[in-house]
C-alpha cells in the first residue's frame, strides 16, 4: 500500500477528511460522515438548478464560494438598472420562513416534472435580489 494510500485508509478509520480530498474541495471542520453528506446535499443543489432552473431559494451555505454568487447578484441589479456596481450595498430582510437544504432535497426526489415545491408556494419571488437559506437562524431575503 502507497503512503497516500495509508493516511486515506486511516483518516477513513479515524471518521476524518483524508487531506487530498480537503486540498480539492471546500472548507469543512465536518468529520468525514457529515461532510460526505453535506457534498451530496451541494450536488443534488447544483444538479437541481441545472435541471429546473433557478430556484425560488439559494441554499448560500451549499456555495463553495458564496462572496461570488452575492457579487454576481449584484452584477445583475447593476446591469438591470445600469448602476456603478461599486455604490451598491446589500439589505437583509430576515422572513419567518425556515428550510433545511436535506428537507428541499427529499421534497426535490417526490417533485413530478413541471409541479412546484409546496415550501416555494410560501414564498414572493422578489422583484429584486434573491432569496437565501442556509443562514442560521433563519432565512434572508437579500434584496439591493
Amino acid at each position: 500500500m502507497s503512503d497516500s494510500l495509508e493516511l486515506i485508509y486511516t483518516a477513513f478509520l479515524n471518521n476524518q477528511v483524508p487531506t487530498e480530498w480537503e486540498n480539492a474541495a471546500y472548507p469543512s471542520l465536518k468529520p468525514l460522515a457529515s461532510w460526505v453528506q453535506d457534498l451530496i446535499l451541494r450536488l443534488d443543489f447544483i444538479y437541481q438548478w441545472i435541471l429546473r432552473g433557478i430556484p425560488r431559494s439559494f441554499w448560500i451555505s451549499g456555495f463553495f464560494f458564496p462572496q461570488g454568487f452575492l457579487t454576481g447578484t449584484l452584477q445583475n441589479h447593476a446591469r438591470k438598472y445600469n448602476l456603478p456596481i461599486d455604490h451598491l450595498t446589500f439589505e437583509f430582510h430576515p422572513l419567518k420562513h425556515f428550510r433545511q437544504q436535506a428537507d428541499v432535497q427529499k421534497a426535490m426526489a417526490e417533485l413530478k416534472f413541471g409541479e412546484e415545491l409546496e415550501m416555494d408556494k410560501e414564498l414572493e419571488k422578489p422583484e429584486d435580489g434573491v432569496i437565501v437559506h442556509g443562514v442560521f437562524p433563519r432565512w434572508l431575503q437579500v434584496g439591493l
